[in-house]
C-alpha cells in the first residue's frame, strides 16, 4: 500500500487518505504498534492532509508520528534517517519553527552516520536541512545560530557545485544577502556592508 498511497497522494488525496489507513492497520496486525514503517504512514497521511489545506488534521496526525519517534526503541538506521527527514520538511512546511528545528537536528546528525550511496542525495538533503535549520532559527529571533547553519550551507554548496556552475553564485549569493540582513538585525552594520559587498562580488 505504501508506494501506490504516496503516489496517489499527488493524484487522489481520498485515495491516498485510505490506502494509508488500511496499510496502518494491516502493519499493526503484522509487525506492532510502534514500528518505524506504522510512523512513516502516519507521517505521510499528516502529509496528504497539509498538502490539502486541512492544518488541523495534518496536525493530528503529525503530533502522533512525532509522540512515537520520540518513543521508538528502534535503533537508528536509513529508514529512520528518512522519517527525521520528512518530518523536519513536513514542520517546516507547517510554520513550527521548534519542532522544525528539532528534527533537522536529527535528520542532520543522521545524515552524517547513515550517508546515501548517492553522494549529490546526501548533499542535497543536508544543503536542505541546513537551509531549514537556518531559516527557523532566525524566525524564532536566534539570529547567531541562523548565521552558522548560513555558513553551514555555503560548505555544502561548495560541495555540490565544484565546478562553480551559475546556480552555486545564486545560491550561494542569496545566503550571503540573508546573512547581510541577520547582521544588520544584530546592528553590526560593518559586518553587514562587508557581506552585502561579498555578495554582489560573486553576482558579477
Amino acid at each position: 500500500y505504501d508506494d501506490v498511497a504516496v503516489m496517489a497522494k499527488h493524484i487522489d488525496a481520498k485515495e491516498a487518505i485510505r490506502l494509508s489507513e488500511k496499510a496502518i492497520q494491516k502493519k499493526k496486525q503484522i509487525l506492532g504498534e510502534n514500528t518505524l514503517s506504522v510512523i512513516y504512514n502516519y507521517l505521510t497521511l499528516g502529509e496528504i492532509y497539509l498538502a490539502n489545506d486541512d492544518p488541523k488534521r495534518s496536525a493530528e496526525y503529525l503530533d502522533r508520528a512525532k509522540s512515537m519517534i520520540e518513543s521508538s526503541k528502534e535503533p537508528e538506521n536509513a529508514k529512520k534517517c528518512d522519517i527525521y527527514y520528512e518530518m523536519c520538511e513536513a514542520f517546516n512546511f507547517s510554520s513550527r519553527p521548534k519542532d522544525t528545528i528539532n528534527f533537522c537536528k536529527k535528520s542532520l546528525e543522521c545524515i552524517a552516520k547513515f550517508p546515501s550511496k548517492n553522494n549529490q542525495e546526501t548533499l542535497f538533503k543536508e544543503g536542505r536541512t541546513t537551509e531549514m535549520l537556518a531559516q527557523n532559527h532566525i524566525a524564532i529571533g536566534e539570529f547567531d545560530q541562523g548565521l552558522e547553519f548560513y555558513k553551514k550551507n555555503n560548505q555544502i554548496l561548495e560541495k555540490s557545485f565544484p565546478q562553480k556552475e551559475n546556480a552555486y553564485y545564486f545560491a550561494h549569493g542569496q545566503n550571503l544577502m540573508k546573512m547581510a540582513n541577520i547582521y544588520s538585525e544584530k546592528k553590526d552594520f560593518k559586518e553587514a556592508i562587508n557581506t552585502l559587498n561579498n555578495a554582489i562580488d560573486r553576482s558579477e
